[in-house]
């Protein structure tokens, strides 16, 4: 059923970082409908956890945290199983001295959904605007821009079968199928050609992220099997 309209306000907000151009106050909230609860931990540094179980409709208050670039780990706060990771740079946002809102929004299953847009995290300004999304962090080294854009993946969303498209030098070697918690749940070597179709029949409905693989860089594509 549909979750009703609602506005939850957080009374004490601010627009700008309680201790100066160095830090960043960064307020949470849980906007996610179907997804659990969930803990937000830091793994770049490590800063360790920096949320504890927060659950749909609710704030955590301000943390007050230095202006750096970090990578933020969703994790079901019952079995500690990763969701997904996000980047946080507030350093390359020129975030100092400011205070922002990080909020999840989005379905965890968007299939059970009409198919609306699936889980994220998103930076709302205290300036207004537009929200900013947060772009999805991978496990191994950082994707290569120019495999990323000659590489398509399609229908998206899926019934199982999918075609990989390529349109760049060489070939990817291999491709990996990951679901929320990391796993790799598929693996498939790749044929040397431009388009080859790609058979998840095997795998049930939800969000998984794709890994093609080729020579030391990587892309990654998130995939909706409906």
């Amino acid at each position: 059923p549909a979750t009703p309209f609602n506005l939850d306000v957080f009374a004490s907000g601010r627009e700008t970082s309680a201790n100066g151009a160095t830090e960043t106050d960064v307020l949470v909230y849980h906007g996610s409908t179907d997804a659990p609860n969930v803990d937000v931990n830091e793994t770049s540094v490590p800063a360790g956890q920096l949320v504890d179980d927060i659950a749909y409709s609710e704030f955590d208050g301000y943390l007050e945290l230095s202006t750096n670039d970090y990578v933020l780990e969703i994790a079901d706060a019952t079995s500690s199983t990763p969701i997904a990771s996000f980047n946080a740079p507030l350093s390359t946002l020129n975030l100092g001295g400011a205070a922002i809102t990080v909020l999840a929004s989005g379905f965890a299953d968007p299939t059970n959904n009409s198919n609306d847009p699936a889980f994220g995290l998103y930076v709302a300004l205290a300036s207004g605007g537009a929200l900013v999304p947060l772009n999805l962090a991978t496990s191994i080294e950082e994707m290569d821009d120019q495999l990323d854009r000659a590489i398509n993946i399609y229908p998206n969303p899926s019934n199982g079968e999918v075609t990989l498209s390529y349109d760049g030098d060489g070939f990817p070697e291999s491709l990996e199928v990951m679901n929320l918690g990391g796993q790799i749940v598929k693996s498939v070597r790749l044929n040397s050609v431009s388009t080859q179709n790609i058979n998840l029949n095997e795998l049930s409905k939800g969000i998984y992220f794709v890994r093609i693989i080729k020579d030391d860089a990587h892309s990654v594509k998130r995939l909706i099997i409906k």
